[in-house]
């Protein structure tokens, strides 16, 4: 920085130039301070300038995790949205396929029902038509029924009276 020259009124170029070398105290004083203050100054600048350079190149990082972050985000909606409207399609396509199905068994639960009814009711008749043996010992007919029950038959009802039977 220049020199600050001073000269005083009614001073000769001599007694000027020696008085401007030594200057004037309180000025040299006065420009060393502001010398410190600007040094301090800069220093401080400086250090604001290097925590603004730290704190984008953090910034800059943190956006580029973000954008990545984002980018996966749309590549997951993406997926999603296909397969919701996979989703969507195979609905529309099997919905009516369904609703056959679902009336397919109503009428299938109504033909049970209805058989199970005559089941029944066959049954019923069946037993109403049998013949029931009563007094005989559990098992002694033995494998074959019918054979014993001949037997049983012919030894005891047509011994007694055989032809009450055949007339």
């Amino acid at each position: 920085m220049g020199k600050v020259r001073t000269t005083k009124a009614g001073a000769t170029d001599g007694e000027d130039s020696t008085q401007a070398e030594r200057g004037n105290p309180d000025d040299n004083e006065v420009l060393r301070s502001l010398e410190s203050k600007l040094d301090t100054h800069t220093k401080q600048f400086e250090k604001i300038l290097a925590a603004i350079r730290d704190t984008k190149c953090a910034l800059e990082a943190k956006i580029d995790t973000v954008a990545l972050d984002v980018g996966l985000l749309r590549e997951d909606h993406k997926k999603l949205a296909d397969r919701v409207s996979e989703i969507e399609f195979t609905h529309s396509t099997v919905r009516p396929s369904v609703q056959q199905l679902q009336k397919e068994v109503k009428n299938i639960t109504v033909d049970i029902e209805t058989l199970q009814r005559r089941a029944e009711e066959a049954e019923g008749h069946s037993r109403r038509s049998n013949v029931r043996f009563m007094g005989f010992p559990e098992r002694v007919e033995g494998n074959n029924a019918d054979l014993f029950l001949e037997n049983w038959l012919i030894s005891t009802v047509l011994d007694h009276n055989p032809t009450k039977f055949f007339q």
